[in-house]
């Protein structure tokens, strides 16, 4: 039998159980997960006995376990496997998380978006296991530090960005777009933004469409979602800035290309993230 599964507490036994196979503090769940500390700390001391589908699909992300097993864990504890029929598990219990991530994950949810296709684009974490991103985690989670644009945070190495990535992927509940832009020569932005435009089925622009146009459309399509783009091999600022969204709910995550020769960047108020072995540390 596996760590997490089968323990006579259910979900609460579980969900820490999980945390401490990771190594990680409760702390350290909620930076990865979205959910605030108290959520998680109710959740553990089994005080929150029905969760909400969206706070078990958040940490079956954020903990890289499947939400079957999670729900599993729910449903032999209230021992009803019907609960979900309102779109809850649900009453919460003495230790209700209102107020916390989960009930914005859920507005989303009820968004003008919610029947759209949710792009799920990032390819398969292939870091090392100690790989640490839990500072790049933080930052995404966190919220963007201007108004009217996502938040960006820049990294060097591609298995930091993919694996901070997954790691946050459930605070983006409408989906994760991927994208290389490495290559000889280097992916033009045109190409990156038509094909994101196809993978969020927004009308797709005239063959002769500008740069700018593409973006536009791009920024439109992104209005009121909560999304993470994720860029993969940048070699410059000016490649990303079309890429740029302007929706505050969405982040951005920049794996700039670091061999061969320097990265031509300007200095930027957001931390930058340098792939060691086994951490990802500002620098």
């Amino acid at each position: 039998m596996e760590d997490g599964e089968g323990h006579a507490g259910g979900f609460a036994e579980a969900i820490r159980a999980w945390r401490e196979r990771r190594g990680w503090t409760q702390e350290e769940l909620s930076h990865a997960s979205g959910l605030s500390t108290r959520a998680i700390r109710s959740l553990e001391r089994g005080r929150t006995l029905k969760p909400r589908r969206t706070t078990v699909q958040m940490l079956a992300d954020a903990l890289q376990v499947p939400r079957a097993r999670l729900m599993g864990t729910v449903r032999r504890a209230v021992g009803d496997a019907d609960a979900e029929a309102d779109g809850t598990l649900g009453n919460v219990a003495t230790g209700s998380v209102e107020g916390d991530a989960v009930a914005t994950v859920s507005a989303e949810a009820r968004s003008i978006h919610a029947g759209a296709w949710v792009p799920r684009e990032l390819p398969p974490d292939l870091g090392h296991r100690t790989l640490d991103v839990r500072e790049v985690v933080a930052e995404l989670v966190a919220g963007p530090t201007e108004p009217y644009r996502a938040a960006m945070v820049r990294v060097d190495g591609s298995d930091v960005a993919i694996r901070a990535a997954h790691h946050a992927s459930a605070k983006f509940s409408d989906g994760q777009l991927y994208a290389r832009l490495d290559g000889t020569p280097p992916v033009a932005p045109a190409a990156v933004l038509r094909r994101f435009l196809r993978s969020l089925d927004a009308p797709q622009r005239p063959s002769d469409a500008t740069v700018d146009e593409l973006a536009a459309a791009f920024r439109s399509a992104l209005a009121g979602r909560r999304m993470l783009v994720v860029l993969d091999g940048a070699r410059s600022e000016a490649q990303i800035l079309p890429l740029i969204p302007a929706e505050a709910r969405c982040a951005l995550l920049v794996a700039f290309v670091t061999e061969g020769r320097p990265v031509a960047r300007p200095p930027s108020p957001v931390p930058s993230y340098r792939a060691t072995p086994g951490v990802a540390r500002p620098t």
